[in-house]
């Protein structure tokens, strides 16, 4: 039996069993997804989550530069743990941008 589909008039894939997780571009996707990832924030203890798509950020802060560096690392082994029970790999090529901001200022 031959298990090749045709997906445009150049190229062919071959059909392979899905074990988990949800074909790209389909409809459901972005709903299953959230529905995955949506008890994210209560397993964070020490920052503010704020998801948004597929877009996670979290907000640590503290005046003390040694204080904030703990609770960052802290913050870093509750998503390590989060990730490994729900079997999902953070992708380490994916540029991470943090924006540090030294204090507030009073807006009159």
């Amino acid at each position: 039996m031959d298990n090749t589909k045709k997906t445009s008039r150049k190229y062919k894939s071959s059909l392979q069993e899905i074990k988990s997780g949800v074909p790209q571009g389909s409809v459901l996707g972005p709903i299953l997804f959230l529905l995955y990832i949506n008890d994210l924030s209560i397993n964070i203890q020490g920052g503010r989550t704020s998801l948004f798509a597929d877009d996670t950020n979290i907000e640590i802060e503290d005046t003390n530069a040694h204080n904030l560096n703990t609770k960052i690392q802290e913050v870093m082994q509750q998503l390590s743990k989060w990730f490994s029970v729900n079997k999902l790999v953070i992708n380490t090529e994916k540029p991470t941008q943090y924006l540090s901001m030294p204090g507030k200022t009073k807006v009159s």
